[in-house]
């Protein structure tokens, strides 16, 4: 049952009470892949630096487009430590480039309210792993300025799923974190309290769309832009 898989009781939503799980192109003939992390529980209960937010429900996700389907080959959702949190986007870095991914792009969420904690918490951790692994991840901060979850997830995502072009990898079908996502998606209402997955999912959707709209006209204009130090 979904309850079981999260851990938590939810309620049935109306947005996304069906969901598509197919074959997945291979990673290698993708343009792109997206690693998108969602590390807050929710737009109103944000980690603070004292709590470190070490109970809160964490998301991670492997995005593409092809043929302008999205597909969601691998996902890691799960009330877990900021520690566990970052071995999953090293994992899924891993599971990408040995599939042989030609570009691997590394997002995590990090709005004005989360930058305090991404960079105290979240960005010492990155480099402690990468520091055992001797390869330090690559990670671009987020930093959208986003409205309401609820509203996002279902403007972005109910489309793609209506039309069958979200589609979930099979092979992680019986996976505890693709149950999970799904279980989150078919409780996506807007009381939720349930929709970190889908709202990763949602971040790394918008992040491929600008990247592919910014391909469409030709490319960006290079432009000079001071040093960010909040990516590795």
């Amino acid at each position: 049952p979904q309850q079981e898989y999260l851990k938590i009781p939810i309620s049935q939503g109306k947005v996304f009470k069906i969901l598509t799980y197919g074959t997945c192109p291979k990673l290698k003939d993708l343009p792109f892949v997206v690693i998108y992390a969602d590390q807050a529980p929710s737009n109103k209960d944000r980690p603070t630096v004292k709590s470190k937010a070490i109970n809160s429900c964490k998301a991670v996700g492997v995005l593409g487009i092809h043929d302008s389907k999205l597909y969601i080959y691998k996902a890691f959702v799960d009330t877990t430590t900021n520690a566990n949190f970052i071995k999953w986007l090293y994992t899924a870095r891993d599971y990408a480039k040995q599939a042989g991914a030609k570009q691997v792009y590394v997002y995590i969420e990090n709005n004005t309210l989360q930058d305090p904690f991404y960079q105290q918490v979240l960005l010492p951790l990155i480099y402690a792993e990468g520091k055992e692994r001797n390869d330090v991840l690559s990670v671009i901060p987020d930093d959208r300025a986003k409205p309401d979850k609820y509203f996002r997830i279902e403007g972005t995502l109910e489309p793609l799923n209506r039309t069958s072009r979200m589609i979930l990898n099979e092979l992680e079908k019986e996976d505890p974190h693709m149950k999970r996502l799904e279980a989150q998606f078919k409780s996506v209402s807007p009381n939720s309290k349930t929709m970190d997955g889908p709202d990763m999912v949602e971040g790394g959707t918008v992040v491929i769309q600008n990247k592919l709209a910014v391909t469409a006209v030709g490319g960006m204009t290079a432009i000079k832009r001071k040093a960010n130090p909040k990516r590795y």
